[in-house]
C-alpha cells in the first residue's frame, strides 16, 4: 500500500505537508506535491488532511504522478486562490491579492 498526490486535483496548498511527520512530502505553494515513497510509512496523515481528496491510497496499480513538483495547473491553483480569499488584480496580471470578503458581493 502507498500513499499519492493526484496532479489534477493538487491546489498546492501545502495541507498535506504540514500533516506529514516524516517531511516525506516535496513541494510549494502552487505547485503539485509529492510523497517520497522511501520515506513515507503510510501513517495516512496526508490523505486526512486534504480538502481536495487529491492523496489516494494505492495497492499494486499505481496512478500516474509527478517524480518531482510541478506547477499546478490553472484550474487547481484558481481554486485555492478563491478559498484562500485572493482574488486577481487585473485580467492581465499573474499576480494575486489577498483581500477580505463582505457580504454584499
Amino acid at each position: 500500500m502507498t500513499y499519492h498526490i493526484l496532479a489534477e486535483k493538487c491546489v498546492g496548498c501545502g495541507d498535506c505537508m504540514d500533516a506529514c511527520d516524516e517531511d516525506a512530502i516535496l513541494g510549494k505553494t502552487r505547485f503539485v506535491h509529492v510523497i517520497e515513497q522511501n520515506e513515507c510509512t503510510q501513517c495516512g496523515a496526508c490523505m486526512e488532511a486534504c480538502d481536495e481528496d487529491a492523496v489516494v491510497r494505492a495497492g499494486a496499480v499505481k496512478p500516474r504522478c509527478p517524480r518531482k513538483p510541478v506547477p499546478c495547473k490553472k484550474d487547481n491553483g484558481k481554486e485555492y486562490r478563491q478559498k484562500a480569499g485572493y482574488r486577481c488584480v487585473c485580467r492581465l496580471s499573474a499576480f494575486f491579492v489577498q483581500v477580505e470578503f463582505f457580504s454584499e458581493f
